[in-house]
């Protein structure tokens, strides 16, 4: 099997394919060079996705694809340039659901309308968030419950830290705060807030479960639940938080690819169709698995467009029960 070597510094990866036969059906003509846009850089996760299923949409769909990264504005940027670019299908979005499911409730203005502006093309993937804590805390504290009774006792050391205020991870520790009634302070605004948690400066974590998953075997760090209804097979030790009796965090974050709205009829389907074959062949799912840390998922745009209204709408609620004021 060929494998395609990730390069996750350079801000564009033009990716070659030959590892797979193409598929024989018709199919409808689309540009000879198409962009992923990404709006994290090289290396985090989104961009890993889409370098990933760049390598096999890649001589199925164009003969070339590319990832660029087009870095701002928590990742809208990247929204911006595909929506300002051409809709002929050279383009399309790779993006954390956040940017078009929750965005929306903590930004006052918006430059785009997420599920009018963009036409849905796949799922590729989900995972949970997860929350764990540091040794600032105490090694008795094994559940969220738990930590609720530490910050109780300890109202001065009492923080968790995320990527930004207003991200999904932030939302995951105010709505544990709401529903085992405690206080604990958000740190927000830190791109690794990791070494001051193992440091023992802020006493707890919230982040996405894929990113975890990285640092679940250092012995600082004690993950304590996860969201989602079922516990994840790459973490199948750490229960859920609806198993520690905490309800209202079910949700998951997700991927997914967009066109612009406009681009030409048949090319989000016929894109779909072949990243849905994608995760039905055995030697591009070993590929992604050794490439990620989320398992693969497709979906019919039509899906794609209810998970991401349904999620819209749950945000929401979730912003509201918080008090989060949009900036």
């Amino acid at each position: 099997m060929m494998r395609v070597k990730l390069n996750r510094r350079s801000a564009m990866t033009a990716v070659a394919a030959a590892a797979f036969p193409a598929p024989s059906r018709a199919q409808q003509r689309m540009p000879e060079l198409v962009k992923l846009v990404v709006g994290l850089p090289p290396g985090n996760l989104p961009d890993v996705i889409a370098r990933t299923i760049a390598s096999y949409l890649a001589g199925r769909v164009a003969p070339t694809v590319v990832v660029e990264n087009r870095v701002g504005a928590a990742a809208r940027l990247a929204v911006d340039a595909v929506l300002q670019g051409p809709r002929d299908g050279s383009q399309a979005l790779v993006t954390p659901s956040g940017v078009l499911t929750l965005a929306p409730h903590t930004f006052k203005t918006l430059a785009y309308k997420p599920f009018e502006d963009l036409q849905p093309v796949s799922l590729l993937g989900r995972a949970a968030f997860s929350f764990c804590v540091g040794p600032m805390v105490a090694s008795s504290v094994r559940t969220v419950r738990d930590f609720a009774e530490w910050c109780r006792a300890n109202p001065t050391k009492a923080s968790y830290a995320s990527v930004a205020a207003g991200s999904p991870p932030h939302f995951v520790g105010e709505m544990l705060k709401l529903a085992l009634k405690f206080e604990c302070t958000h740190v927000a605004g830190r791109n690794d807030p990791v070494p001051e948690v193992i440091g023992g400066q802020i006493a707890a974590l919230s982040r996405a479960s894929a990113d975890m998953l990285r640092l679940a075997g250092d012995q600082r760090l004690r993950i304590l639940g996860i969201t989602g209804t079922a516990r994840w097979s790459r973490m199948p030790d750490t229960p859920t938080f609806a198993e520690q009796g905490v309800p209202g965090l079910d949700w998951l974050d997700w991927y997914g690819m967009y066109l612009p709205a406009g681009a030409p009829p048949g090319l989000a389907a016929r894109l779909s169709e072949t990243i849905q074959a994608a995760f039905h062949d055995a030697r591009f799912v070993e590929q992604w698995r050794t490439a990620l840390t989320i398992d693969p998922e497709a979906s019919s745009p039509g899906e794609l467009d209810r998970l991401g209204r349904s999620d819209l709408e749950r945000w929401a609620g979730v912003v509201k029960a918080t008090g989060f004021a949009a900036e």
